[in-house]
């Protein structure tokens, strides 16, 4: 794949707080004409992103030569790329690459930020969205969430990325959330409807009972992240959400193919 179209790939994931850091870290090696010559672009534009953000004109760009010039770029992409991770891996979306490739290119900068929001928070209220991309009624937000996000999630995924709840208990804190926009546990069922996969809830653990491919004991990996349980083993690999955060493995058994844990709730 070309530079540039890497470049352009990536920017069109960025939320607009990212590519202004990104712009920042470029102003603390070059001034604006200095930067500007080397976009070719009229210098004017440079304080105007500084009160937004780049365009998607410019963004590939900004990017190429961030990368080349300055060694805090991956620093400051560390977080947005372990959260779009953290986005295929909640949802267990396969072919990550090019379904979320093609659903957040077709959504405008404003719906981005949404999405990356959500993705931080877990849910909003519709004033709290509403002033994060400076909408001008609530209802600017609906008709973004209802007629842009929404039906095009629905198209590439299958269902919709947020749902509206009255009432939602946040697994992540135990505390009730009333009234609030919330991301789709999950867009798409897991990998196999052949495979077993079985999540219990019990008293002060959640117990998974999950049937791997042939693989030895000693190659599989277990990995654990708020609400996310990763299992590995070579080529297998299976993100599964879960219904509250949990902290450790406290019992762990893989016979004839059957994976059995049980892992403590963070939360009781």
């Amino acid at each position: 794949m070309k530079v540039e179209e890497s470049m352009k790939r990536l920017s069109e994931f960025l939320p607009s707080d990212k590519r202004l850091a990104i712009l920042n870290e470029l102003l603390n090696i070059y001034d604006e004409k200095e930067l500007a010559g080397m976009l070719k672009c009229d210098p004017s534009l440079i304080p105007e992103w500084l009160e937004s953000s780049p365009n998607n004109g410019y963004m590939p760009k900004i990017l190429e030569i961030a990368f080349q010039r300055s060694s805090n770029t991956m620093d400051v992409l560390k977080e947005t790329l372990k959260e779009f991770d953290s986005l295929c891996s909640s949802f267990g979306i396969k072919d990550a690459g090019t379904k979320l490739d093609k659903f957040m290119s077709g959504i405008d900068d404003k719906s981005k930020q949404i999405i990356w929001h959500m993705l931080r928070t877990g849910h909003a209220n519709i004033r709290e969205v509403a002033a994060l991309i400076d909408a001008d009624t609530d209802n600017d937000v609906l008709v973004r969430v209802r007629e842009v996000i929404n039906p095009l999630s629905k198209k590439i995924f299958g269902k919709e990325i947020m749902k509206f709840e009255s009432t939602k208990i946040d697994p992540a804190t135990g505390n009730k959330i009333l009234f609030s926009w919330w991301l789709t546990e999950k867009l798409l069922e897991f990998d196999s409807a052949d495979e077993m996969l079985d999540v219990f809830d019990e008293k002060n653990c959640v117990k998974i009972v999950a049937e791997l491919p042939p693989v030895e004991e000693k190659d599989i990996k277990i990995d654990t992240e708020g609400n996310i349980l990763t299992i590995s083993a070579k080529d297998y690999h299976k993100n599964i959400p879960l219904f509250c955060p949990v902290k450790r493995i406290i019992e762990k058994t893989y016979r004839n193919g059957i994976l059995e844990l049980r892992i403590e709730k963070a939360i009781r």
